[in-house]
């Protein structure tokens, strides 16, 4: 049986935010030394010193029970991953034994959060974030099960690209109820109102930073991926589908879709409010995409130093 170290997150405002505590493999225990030292920068835990390994790409995986869908994803990850990688899951509040599965599981750099209350998609992936030491994050549905490459091709096509997903959708404007909607897949990444669906996206880790994550007030989930992907148009990093060639994408990741929400309840609820929280933020504060294009004079290496600096 692998020995896991429990960080408690002492901090009151943590504790107040997050309700939850770090579980790392005992190599990681040093980490317990620094735990006075995590504080919440700009909404978002951070620790100072935080050592990032240049090549790595984490893999976050936030879980809300289905324990039978975790388990597939992560051993379809072990099976066909062969690049260097860590796991970083984070155990939204489940009830089904999935943490105590995880825990088995975990390698040498591979960590566990557990949430003892359900954060969301936005808070639950940014704290898995802020944790990963990865360049590279990978936030990936545990819905999701992984074929062979495919890390390979998904690596490949963030070359020339800042956000990398396998889905691409688009929106449709209404101006008359004030909401950004779904209408559907999207086969164009250039077309404006498109946007990377969330269930499996591959960013820099100082880009994500610097777009400060997933914007947390469209919690529990809905929106937030159409924001994320705005938000790197706006900013002129390109947002990317993984192409059908040479692999055709459904035999690299296979998305069970809808069942990391399944039984959550007022859904419809949910995506009506966060339909009418898109369009305010990106139609009426912002636009839609903000700055126009001849005033902004952003490049992604200038991009880059902001965020040194931000994290320094």
């Amino acid at each position: 049986m692998i020995r896991i170290v429990e960080i408690e997150l002492l901090d009151p405002i943590l504790k107040e935010h997050y309700g939850s505590t770090l579980r790392l493999h005992e190599d990681k225990a040093i980490l317990g030394e620094r735990r006075g030292k995590w504080r919440i920068v700009n909404g978002q835990l951070t620790e100072p010193g935080h050592d990032v390994t240049t090549g790595l790409i984490s893999i976050i995986i936030l879980c809300w029970n289905n324990l039978e869908y975790t388990k597939k994803c992560i051993e379809s990850i072990r099976n066909n991953t062969k690049l260097n990688y860590q796991l970083v899951i984070v155990d939204n509040g489940s009830t089904d034994g999935t943490s105590h599965h995880v825990e088995t599981i975990l390698n040498g750099r591979d960590m566990l959060i557990r949430s003892n209350r359900n954060m969301g998609f936005s808070s639950g992936n940014n704290l898995g974030a802020r944790v990963a030491t990865g360049e590279f994050l990978l936030f990936l549905n545990n819905d999701c099960e992984v074929g062979a490459n495919w890390l390979e091709q998904l690596m490949m096509s963030s070359e020339d690209a800042g956000l990398v997903g396998a889905s691409l959708a688009f929106l449709e404007r209404d101006d008359k109820k004030k909401i950004l909607y779904y209408k559907g897949i999207c086969n164009n990444d250039a077309e404006p109102m498109s946007y990377l669906e969330g269930w499996c996206l591959l960013i820099r880790r100082k880009d994500f930073f610097f777009l400060e994550g997933f914007d947390i007030q469209f919690d529990p989930f809905f929106s937030e991926d159409a924001d994320l992907s705005f938000k790197c148009k706006e900013a002129r990093l390109k947002i990317k589908k993984l192409p059908d060639v040479p692999y055709p994408v459904n035999q690299l990741i296979c998305h069970h879709r809808g069942k990391s929400v399944v039984n959550y309840p007022n859904i419809s609820a949910i995506r009506n409010a966060n339909d009418l929280k898109l369009y305010k933020k990106w139609v009426e504060a912002r636009k839609l995409f903000g700055l126009k294009q001849s005033d902004v004079d952003m490049t992604i290496n200038s991009i880059y130093e902001r965020v040194v600096l931000t994290e320094l």
